[in-house]
C-alpha cells in the first residue's frame, strides 16, 4: 500500500515546476504526491455476514373461477446458505467455501388434477489454494458436489439414489515459460444417476436412466516463447 498518509516519514508535497518555465510559482511549492518508493505492508482481518431473500410467482389460473388453481403451489420457496474462509499471506493463497441447498417445486398433475411437490437437497464444498516461491507456482484446487435421494416418478415408488462428485484441478509452473496442468472430472468415478425413466423396477428388472460420465483425466504441457 502506497500513501502519504501512513505517515513514518513519507512525503506527499513537494516543490516542482509543473510548467517547466524555471519559476516555482506558490501553488508550484505544495505539488502532491504518492510516495512509491515507501510502501508500507497491509495486515488486516475482515469478516462479513450477508442475508437475502427473493421470491419467483408461478401461479395457474382456473379459467372456470378465475382463481388460483393450485392455492399451496402459489411460490416455491428456496432456502440456501454459504460460509467460507481465505487465507493469504506473502506466499500462499487458500479459499474454502461450502453450501447447502434446499428447494421445493410445485406443479400440478393435468390428467388427474393432484398436486405435485417435489423437495430437492443439494451440498457442495470448493476449495481453492495457491503457493509460490521465485519462478515456481502451484495452484490446485477442487469442486465437491453431492444430492440426496430423490423419487424417480412423482408416485413415490422408487427411489434415485443420491451421490456425490469430485472435479479437481492441478498447476505447476516450475521454471518461467512452461506450464504443467492436470484435470480431473468425476475423479472417483461415482456412479451418478441423475434421471430414471420408470415408477417401478418392472419385471425384467431393468430401467432406463441417465448417467454423468465417468472419471476422465486429461493433461496439458504449455510453453510460451
Amino acid at each position: 500500500m502506497f500513501g502519504a498518509d501512513l505517515g513514518q516519514g513519507r512525503i506527499g508535497q513537494v516543490a516542482r515546476d509543473i510548467n517547466g518555465d524555471g519559476v516555482i510559482s506558490p501553488p508550484e511549492q505544495r505539488v502532491g504526491i504518492t510516495p512509491l518508493d515507501s510502501p508500507a505492508p497491509v495486515d488486516y482481518t475482515y469478516s462479513y455476514l450477508s442475508y437475502s431473500t427473493g421470491i419467483t410467482f408461478g401461479a395457474v389460473i382456473d379459467n372456470r373461477t378465475g382463481g388460483l388453481a393450485i392455492p399451496q403451489a402459489a411460490y416455491d420457496p428456496v432456502k440456501q446458505a454459504e460460509i467460507g474462509v481465505k487465507y493469504r499471506n506473502a506466499n500462499m493463497t487458500v479459499n474454502l467455501t461450502g453450501f447447502h441447498v434446499e428447494a421445493q417445486d410445485s406443479n400440478i398433475n393435468t390428467s388427474n388434477g393432484s398436486v405435485i411437490a417435489r423437495d430437492y437437497k443439494a451440498k457442495g464444498l470448493e476449495f481453492e489454494g495457491s503457493y509460490r516461491q521465485g519462478l515456481f507456482s502451484l495452484t490446485a484446487g477442487a469442486v465437491f458436489i453431492g444430492t440426496t435421494d430423490s423419487y424417480a416418478q412423482d408416485v413415490n415408488l422408487l427411489k434415485t439414489p443420491g451421490y456425490v462428485t469430485t472435479n479437481a484441478f492441478v498447476q505447476v509452473r516450475p521454471v518461467e515459460r512452461v506450464l504443467l496442468s492436470l484435470n480431473a472430472t468425476n475423479l472417483f468415478d461415482s456412479i451418478a444417476l441423475t434421471g430414471i425413466d420408470e415408477a417401478t423396477i418392472p419385471a425384467s428388472g431393468i430401467v432406463r436412466g441417465r448417467l454423468l460420465n465417468g472419471r476422465a483425466i486429461s493433461t496439458t504441457l504449455r510453453l510460451d516463447f
